[in-house]
């Protein structure tokens, strides 16, 4: 049996709110209301594959000659100043990579029915008092989307019901990022932190990415 990624989100966010009594809001501390959790529906163009026009002529064919994704991470590193540019690139990369070829060897949170909408990119940022929507790349909205192609990026502990729960410990460069894609699940992207299943009593720990 499926769980609707809508459940899970607000299953995320009751365990969030329940554990460190705090509340959700938007990277400018505005309150964020159910309307954040709902399927957002209308075409939208995705800009993570975008360079602008005033990008320097040496730095763009190097960010265009990397046409996967591990590549383009060997470009994040050679230039780390340009994060903003080459993260999202990363992002969609990846997801294209995941469509075409499967999870292959990436954790998955398996079971999980995508909500219906146009899927987003939002950074969440977990802190004692609350959980904070962060807008940190181009194209990011501070809402939460549960459908397909919504790319999730996670600072500190973030409880999924009962099914997981995440760690992210990365730099603004390496987040630990899921996308939410149908017929799969959440799927690790790319980043650093870690993921602590349950079953059966037991808890495993995964560590995803390596430290930065």
């Amino acid at each position: 049996m499926k769980l609707p990624c809508g459940d899970l989100g607000i299953a995320l966010f009751a365990a969030a709110f329940l554990s460190i009594g705090g509340q959700a809001t938007s990277g400018n501390d505005g309150v964020v209301g159910g309307s954040a959790f709902e399927p957002q529906n209308g075409a939208a163009v995705d800009p993570r594959l975008a360079l602008p026009a005033t990008i320097d002529r040496v730095l763009k064919s190097e960010i265009e000659a990397a046409t996967t994704s591990v590549t383009l991470e060997q470009v994040l590193l050679r230039h780390p100043d340009q994060g903003q540019l080459i993260v999202p690139r990363i992002e969609a990369l990846a997801l294209a990579e995941i469509r075409s070829d499967g999870p292959r060897e990436r954790f998955v949170i398996p079971g999980l029915e995508p909500d219906e909408g146009q899927g987003n990119s939002v950074t969440l940022q977990s802190t004692p008092d609350r959980v904070t929507l962060v807008t940190e790349f181009p194209g990011d909205s501070a809402r939460v989307r549960f459908s397909d192609g919504s790319v999730h990026r996670f600072i500190g502990r973030f409880p999924f019901a009962d099914i997981v729960t995440l760690f992210g410990d990365g730099d603004k460069n390496h987040r630990l990022t899921f996308a939410i894609l149908d017929e799969l699940g959440m799927v690790y992207i790319r980043g650093t932190g870690r993921a602590i299943t349950t079953a059966e009593g037991k808890d495993t720990t995964i560590q995803l990415g390596s430290s930065k």
